[in-house]
């Protein structure tokens, strides 16, 4: 099984220094989706799979993802069965590993909690890479410090801006909540931004465009 993050570990590994990660956390947030299938909407909007270190917990969120969008349950033995569709099942270690996060899972109520420690680790390893990759830029024959620059700004601008499926976090956690919301009574009404019995204060000049209309359907 692939342990680490092959774009990281070279990098880092060189320089005395194992790049950040969270392997409680990542085992504790496949646990708790192989518990429940209701908490998928609460990771979703946080993680891809790219964000985990664990290329094999990455396989398994996917498979979670992929049984979540077909309105299908996840538990060890479905996952195991995508898995084993895609290909990806023998390096997350086969269906025992599976049942062992599950088993393992200290259960659902952190879950969010679990992935923003996950999300907040992978944003560490992309402006570590990028930094890496301006340093390496600068040693190279004929540099130009001005372009190197220019470049090296736009490149740790991407990194701190994580993306899903293209689109900046933010963006995304609304516009797919809103597009594929499943659960009867979701905790996010807006996702990451405004919880159930949260209080939000909009404080702009007149005529910004405090006014939000947004339809739910939550009673």
């Amino acid at each position: 099984m692939i342990d680490e993050d092959p774009d990281m570990v070279g990098a880092s590994r060189s320089r005395g220094r194992v790049p950040p990660h969270d392997i409680d956390s990542e085992r504790a947030t496949i646990g708790a989706l192989l518990l429940s299938r209701n908490a998928i909407a609460d990771v979703r909007p946080v993680l891809t799979a790219g964000d985990f270190y664990r290329p094999a917990h990455g396989h398994i969120y996917a498979a979670v993802v992929t049984l979540y969008d077909r309105g299908d349950g996840a538990d060890a033995l479905t996952v195991a069965a995508e898995m084993r569709a895609q290909g990806t099942l023998s390096a997350a270690g086969g269906t025992a590993a599976l049942v062992e996060l599950q088993a393992d899972a200290p259960g659902t109520a952190n879950v969010i909690a679990y992935a923003q420690r996950v999300a907040s680790a992978a944003d560490a390893r992309r402006v570590i890479l990028a930094a890496n990759n301006i340093a390496e830029a600068a040693y190279a024959a004929g540099a130009v410090p001005a372009d190197i620059v220019e470049t090296g700004a736009a490149s740790l601008a991407e990194a701190v801006t994580a993306t899903v499926n293209g689109a900046p976090k933010d963006l995304f956690q609304l516009s797919w909540f809103l597009q594929n919301r499943t659960v009867d009574r979701p905790p996010w009404v807006i996702p990451g931004i405004l919880r159930e019995r949260w209080r939000l204060m909009v404080i702009a000049p007149e005529g910004a465009g405090k006014l939000l209309t947004l339809t739910t359907s939550i009673p």
